[in-house]
């Protein structure tokens, strides 16, 4: 008999094919919808009976789409190793990725130039952005000034209309958080990491504006009754603090340690008593160190856990990642990483006080310390979905404010501004010197100025999606965007009261030096004013100022390098196989 064997089916795709096009307009519309501050929520829900979720946030909708296609898998990866180190863009990055593969294809030309001609366009984009004195998008921020600082977390909270809030309540949580994370700063104005000393703890079924910041650690504690007052003596040292041993190894009784040791269980003994006791004889000798709190970041033995409460030490365990290193900073203690330490005593910690809280009929162990830089963050909203993207938002403020620590911190303007401005850019550079980049990539004129437009047209189009307007217009002077009014549909980009998109420029900035405003998708050029009334001057160049748009400079630089780079690999491949 002969057994037919079953050959596995094999699918080439070209990247023009209809199939690929189809993935990445898609991904393209999706971004686009759930863009920006006007961007429309999105329910994801992978199958039926699975948790709903409900975001415009780019961390939690990449992690939750499905990945139907490899081209758009390889376009999740890169953008999520993006926001491993920037926690924000990643919505960014999709859409430009997405629309310059589209634009590019459809010029019909060969998929290496246009690899090429990214490439190159990126550079020139990048290389300007670098030169303060000569771009009218990038701003010195400085921290000492309240103003500027707020103004880049609001424009990061503004950006996540999932988060349900109002204008006053933005304000106040950009408020909250600039003092929380000014609180969690080491003494001395070092810039160390602060990673650990910002604690988030969620809260639903409160007003976003009950978010709150408390000095110290709350720690979830649901052994204590919530609606029982405790009644927990604590153990406290002569000087009146409590003295803590921090574990951040296992206490289950499953630990390895035991390397060198040959086990000889009886009948009835097994490995995990031996460990165990071992782990009580240990606490003993805590005890007699006088300690009142044993903290464990994973579990803690049940036995282990009664022998310590009979003789007055409290266990707490399950600390996870998330307070580890908190509770480390708090009591100024070292990690006992060993059930074997040598000498225990200089790795104890202190703490000053500890308070059973209730909230929202939970219980929680609040630890304070004095002097301590350890913040915890209580973040409230009404509903589970917003809640929980109000996390990710306050996540990405936190990061972000780390990241303008440094003196050479920068910011580039929002609402669209960046991407017109570089659309002028590029134009402009590639109307001016089409023979030398001709002579580069090895094309013929008319063929780099077909890549100029498809690319300017890609930045055009992000910059439409940004702001939501019937009118879409770019200076001839420092090539912002201008929008009309959606309130009122009889204002132009070019009444005299009207500002960019960023609110940065005003409309007297572009007139009062001659310029005029035109039609997004001009191909004429109007970046020839630029250089010569640019405010990279020092006596025309402004400041951030209050309710402006704005973002860090070298998150926003990196994807959209990301992006320029990932849509590069893109255009360079000749065939999928699946």
């Amino acid at each position: 008999m002969e057994l037919d064997e079953s050959k596995p089916d094999i699918k080439w795709q070209a990247l023009s094919s209809t199939d690929i096009r189809e993935e990445l307009l898609s991904l393209n519309t999706l971004v686009k919808s759930c863009y920006g501050p006007h961007g429309k929520l999105k329910v994801i829900q992978v199958k039926a009976g699975c948790h709903m979720t409900v975001t415009t946030s780019s961390r939690r909708l990449i992690a939750n789409l499905p990945r139907p296609h490899p081209i758009v898998q390889l376009l999740f990866a890169a953008v999520q190793a993006h926001l491993q180190l920037y926690s924000d863009f990643g919505l960014f990055a999709c859409l430009l990725t997405s629309q310059l593969v589209l634009d590019m294809t459809n010029t019909g030309l060969n998929q290496m130039l246009c690899s090429a001609f990214v490439r190159k366009a990126c550079q020139l984009c990048l290389d300007h952005l670098e030169k303060a004195a000569a771009c009218s998008c990038r701003l010195a921020l400085d921290f000492s000034h309240l103003r500027e600082v707020l103004a880049v977390v609001e424009t990061l909270i503004e950006s996540k209309p999932a988060c349900i809030l109002d204008g006053k309540e933005r304000k106040e949580l950009a408020l909250l958080m600039v003092r929380v994370f000014l609180r969690s700063l080491p003494e001395g104005g070092s810039t160390a990491a602060t990673d650990g000393c910002v604690i988030f703890c969620c809260v639903d079924g409160k007003s976003a504006s009950d978010t709150h910041s408390l000095d110290g650690l709350l720690v979830e504690a649901p052994e204590i009754c919530h609606d029982v007052p405790s009644t927990w003596q604590w153990k406290l040292t002569p000087e009146g603090r409590i003295k803590v041993a921090v574990f951040s190894t296992s206490l289950a009784g499953d630990s390895d340690q035991f390397y060198s040791v040959e086990y000889k269980l009886g009948r009835n003994l097994s490995k995990e008593q031996v460990v165990v006791a071992h782990i009580k004889e240990l606490m003993d000798r805590l005890i007699d160190d006088g300690i009142g709190l044993v903290s464990c970041q994973k579990v803690i033995h049940i036995s282990v856990k009664e022998y310590l409460e009979e003789r007055g030490v409290y266990a707490l365990e399950r600390l996870s990642i998330r307070y580890i290193h908190g509770m480390e900073t708090l009591t100024g203690g070292s990690l006992i990483s060993s059930l074997h330490p040598g000498n225990p005593n200089c790795c104890y910690g202190y703490l000053n006080n500890i308070e059973h809280v209730v909230q929202r009929d939970r219980s929680y162990l609040h630890l304070t310390a004095n002097g301590t830089r350890v913040q915890t963050l209580v973040i409230c909203n009404l509903q589970e979905e917003a809640l929980e993207e109000l996390k990710v938002v306050l996540d990405t403020v936190h990061h972000t404010l780390y990241q303008l620590l440094p003196d050479s911190s920068a910011v580039l303007v929002g609402g669209g501004c960046l991407e017109t401005h570089l659309a002028t850019l590029i134009r402009n550079q590639m109307n001016g010197k089409t023979g030398e980049y001709s002579k580069e990539l090895r094309c013929s004129h008319a063929q780099i100025l077909t890549l100029c437009a498809a690319f300017t047209k890609s930045l055009e189009a992000v910059a439409r999606v940004t702001v939501e307007s019937h009118e879409h217009q770019t200076d001839s002077v420092h090539g912002h965007h201008w929008t009309a009014g959606q309130a009122d549909n009889t204002t132009t980009a070019t009444d005299a009261d009207h500002r960019c998109a960023c609110k940065l420029m005003s409309h007297s900035d572009v007139t009062d030096v001659g310029g005029d405003f035109t039609d997004l998708g001009y191909s004429g050029d109007i970046y020839s004013k630029t250089s010569a009334h640019g405010f990279g001057n020092e006596e025309t160049r402004k400041e951030v100022e209050k309710d402006m748009h704005v973002d860090l400079q070298t998150a926003k630089s990196s994807a959209f390098r990301l992006a320029a780079d990932t849509a590069s690999m893109i255009l360079s491949i000749g065939n999928i196989i699946t």
